[in-house]
């Protein structure tokens, strides 16, 4: 913590009569303490590789407490024949029930949420709090201006699908 953000809040309250440490007391300087120390930096990052080896940096990155957005996530591409591709996906869409599940995404956003779920520990409360601070959008809606992870799309000489031609395939209903 910054010795300046410590003076600011300081300034506010009387040191005699409040400990900013001491968790018993019902303390608003200890309330703002906690937030300077929860607070992580925010990433943007604006996608266009691999699926699995850009969720598998999202999910280190979340681990470690950061916060990530994600943009344009209908540019993930996913490497391999398209034909086999589709089939894998379609094969886990159909699997289940409609009323009982499990429920595998069609959207390309939610598609790339679900793969980095896969990758935290999602049953414990560390996965979950994790899973909670992703934000993945397709599209730019903020206007948001982010690092770039990976190649362009004109570099890779290997057949893939995107995501969002994936999403249509499933039955997503994309503009």
């Amino acid at each position: 913590m910054k010795p300046s953000e410590w003076d600011k809040i300081v300034k506010k309250y009387d040191k005699e009569i409040m400990n900013p440490l001491d968790k018993r007391v019902k303390n608003p300087l200890f309330n703002e303490l906690k937030n300077i120390k929860n607070k992580k930096s925010k990433n943007v990052l604006e996608l266009g590789c691999g699926l699995g080896r850009l969720a598998s940096k999202v999910s280190k990155q979340l681990l470690r407490g950061e916060q990530i957005v994600v943009i344009n996530a209908e540019k993930i591409i996913i490497t391999g024949n398209p034909k086999a591709v589709i089939e894998r996906y379609k094969a886990k869409t159909d699997r289940g029930s409609l009323n009982k599940g499990p429920f595998y995404p069609r959207y390309p956003d939610r598609l790339f949420r679900r793969v980095v779920r896969g990758m935290l520990p999602f049953k414990n409360q560390r996965g979950k709090n994790a899973y909670k601070k992703l934000k993945v959008n397709a599209g730019n809606p903020d206007k948001l201006e982010g690092e770039k992870i990976g190649k362009n799309i004109e570099d890779i000489k290997s057949k893939y699908i995107t995501l969002k031609d994936l999403g249509k395939k499933l039955g997503a209903k994309l503009g």
